[in-house]
């Protein structure tokens, strides 16, 4: 009588493996993991391997879900790092700007008073002019008027502001000692 052979998979390693009817168990020539087959049926054997396959399916989908997420977990970790590196030269761009434009504009008004205080010497030296007609044309009160108007005020230059005051009470008394001998 002659022994028949059925099909079966490893229930370790997943290999095809092919056993012989009567036996109660025997190893497997890829993985040497042990099988029983103790008064199993054909059916019974390959339903157990069958199971034990969809187990082995079951935990490699698990390793992979696992590998994704600590994959994801890590993608997570680096994108913050990258915005932690980020955000100090942002910010030092920040400070940059500010203290650009903190110079544009100190140096706009800097520009702006330098014209304002321009402007206002030349209407002083109007003045002055006018102050030299007055004088010449022996119109002494009018002079004395506009004398008193040769203050400076255009902007916080102590030494403009000085000069200006030191050239008023000149004028001033010019026109006192022009009028006195007249």
């Amino acid at each position: 009588m002659a022994l028949s052979t059925f099909q079966l998979k490893c229930p370790n390693c997943g290999a095809d493996l092919e056993a012989e009817d009567g036996i109660e168990s025997f190893f497997c020539k890829y993985c040497g993991t042990k099988i029983l087959l103790q008064g199993q049926s054909n059916e019974a054997i390959k339903a157990k391997a069958n199971v034990q396959i969809a187990d082995k399916v079951v935990e490699l989908r698990e390793k992979r879900y696992e590998y994704q997420r600590q994959k994801e977990a890590q993608r997570r970790k680096d994108l913050e790092e990258a915005r932690k590196r980020t955000k100090i030269p942002n910010l030092i761009l920040l400070v940059i700007s500010v203290l650009l434009i903190c110079f544009i504009y100190f140096k706009a008004n800097t520009e702006k008073n330098e014209r304002k205080s321009a402007e206002q010497v030349k209407q002083l030296q109007v003045i002055l002019a006018e102050i030299q007609g007055d004088i010449s044309d022996g119109n002494y009160d009018s002079a004395l008027i506009k004398a008193n108007q040769l203050n400076y005020t255009a902007t916080n230059s102590k030494e403009l502001k000085e000069q200006w005051e030191k050239t008023r009470e000149s004028v001033i008394q010019t026109i006192q000692e022009v009028k006195s001998n007249s």
